[in-house]
């Protein structure tokens, strides 16, 4: 009896799959065949950690636009492409898509933060941080990250001593972490002081992999969708995590809320703002919007700066000329690091400016892609239709890695982008967008990148660098969202710039 039942409902699912893969609205794009079936070939891809290089492959073979799974588009991203998923341009003419929610996690008590938030909320909250973040209020903390820079650089004269090894990864993550929690919270977490992880961090560091698992199983089905949220809410263990989570970070933002540190940070403006203009209730923040942003900002704002900063060291080890010709001109510029500021930096430094880009691009802190939903209308990528409730992205590596954008796409050439190189002039070198883009776009920006440049020269200012034979093959590594990174063992000889 059942059998009888089942069968035809098998067969009017097996159709329903086959015309949807062959006959319907996004049969025209080229991908795997499977993939075209059933989403089982890239949940597999996620879930083993191979996101970023599969992905890429079936550009390679199929082109700028591949059907990774029945309803979903992975694109390479030319300046067009960038526009139409991820914001007004000149080249676009429509907004950026909203997000998929199937990607975004909600937050412990759902209140949305930047990046989850609608596109009118978005606007409210940029507005107010955005001017902690603006390259006035940035100038204001200079003096904060200089002393940072100067900290890394002692705790490295420390650690290195007697020729020990060190993992230059942690040093980047510890001293990454309090940096934010020092402009977050007016407190660091101690961990460069320490040269270990704080217990918080070490949560997030291991929640990554398990939350790529279960937005995996989320990409089976819609249902899965709705019933990850579900467990996830009614498992003691994994709501303990993200109620610890959400209290270490309550805490903090309460204990700077009630304090009057004697230096500027990033509540000193949105703080500020909001004190200014609390007749205009639209630009109030809630204190929940402050605790899940402090979250925010503290894995955004850290361990992807730390990503670029390892990569850099290991591609510029790996490529010892290059390292020379980056530490003449960090100490033809500089003497000492009490003479390492952010403009000179920045205007003066360009092999080192070139040599972080390329980091970015070859080793892009996010290697996978940011998904958008079209909207029920549809909306026009590359000009071509695509229709309402498709899942599409920019993928970064992809990007990053196509021949149709790049010379020498899987070559590390820093000298691609300096002013007045030739071999290089044809490379479209506005498709790289490590920070995404449009109005969504990463709010620390400007902070990422002098963040960069100061501990960048600060380590290379004082340290010749040799990379231990252990890490030789560092940037062999897997993607549960962001790269599962291996120590990056070296070894560092202090010298005497001045």
């Amino acid at each position: 009896m059942w059998l009888r039942l089942l069968l035809p409902v098998a067969l009017l699912w097996s159709i329903s799959k086959l015309y949807t893969a062959f006959f319907g609205p996004l049969c025209r794009y080229p991908g795997p065949l499977l993939n075209k079936l059933t989403s089982l070939p890239y949940v597999r891809v996620v879930s083993t950690g191979k996101e970023a290089t599969t992905i890429r492959q079936w550009h390679d073979k199929y082109g700028p636009v591949v059907r990774v799974a029945p309803n979903r588009l992975s694109y390479v991203g030319f300046p067009e492409t960038w526009a139409d998923i991820c914001g007004v341009g000149a080249k676009s003419n429509q907004p950026g898509l909203p997000k998929d929610p199937a990607w975004y996690e909600e937050t412990l008590y759902g209140t949305p933060n930047l990046v989850m938030c609608t596109d009118e909320d978005h606007r409210r909250q940029r507005r107010i941080f955005g001017r902690a973040f603006s390259e006035k209020a940035l100038r204001d903390q200079e003096p904060l990250l200089r002393r940072w820079a100067s900290a890394l650089y002692y705790k490295l004269l420390e650690k290195s001593a007697g020729g020990a090894s060190l993992d230059m990864l942690k040093m980047f993550n510890c001293t990454t972490f309090d940096i934010m929690a020092d402009l977050c919270f007016a407190e660091p977490l101690y961990m460069l002081e320490n040269t270990t992880y704080a217990p918080w961090v070490e949560a997030v560091f291991s929640m990554l992999k398990q939350l790529t698992l279960l937005r995996a199983v989320r990409y089976i089905h819609p249902v899965c969708l709705w019933l990850v949220r579900v467990v996830c809410r009614n498992i003691p263990a994994i709501q303990n995590e993200y109620v610890k989570h959400w209290n270490y970070t309550a805490e903090r933002v309460d204990r700077r809320l009630a304090s009057t540190p004697d230096r500027p940070d990033l509540l000193t403006e949105v703080l500020s703002m909001t004190s200014e203009d609390k007749d205009e209730r639209s630009e109030e923040l809630k204190l929940q919007e402050l605790y899940v942003n402090a979250q925010t900002f503290m894995l955004a704002g850290t361990e992807t700066t730390a990503t670029v900063l390892s990569a850099v060291t290991f591609y510029l080890l790996s490529n010892p000329d290059m390292m020379t010709r980056l530490r003449t001109e960090i100490r033809n510029t500089f003497a000492t690091i009490d003479d390492l500021h952010l403009d000179p930096l920045a205007n003066k430094c360009q092999y080192m400016n070139a040599c972080l880009k390329e980091a970015l691009r070859f080793h892009p802190p996010i290697p996978i892609g940011l998904p958008r939903l079209t909207p029920a209308e549809g909306a026009t990528i590359n000009g071509q239709f695509v229709p309402g409730g498709t899942s599409v992205f920019v993928h970064q590596t992809a990007t990053y890695r196509s021949a149709l954008l790049w010379k020498d796409p899987d070559s590390f050439r820093p000298e691609r982008w300096l002013d007045g190189s030739k071999e290089y002039e044809n490379d479209k070198r506005d498709s790289m967008e490590p920070f995404s883009f449009g109005p969504r776009n990463c709010i620390g920006k400007n902070l990422a990148w002098h963040e960069m440049r100061l501990l960048l020269a600060a380590v290379t200012l004082h340290f010749d660098i040799d990379l231990c034979e252990e890490s030789s093959n560092w940037a062999d590594q897997e993607v549960y969202s962001l790269w599962e990174k291996h120590p990056l063992h070296v070894k560092l000889r202090p010298v005497d710039s001045s």
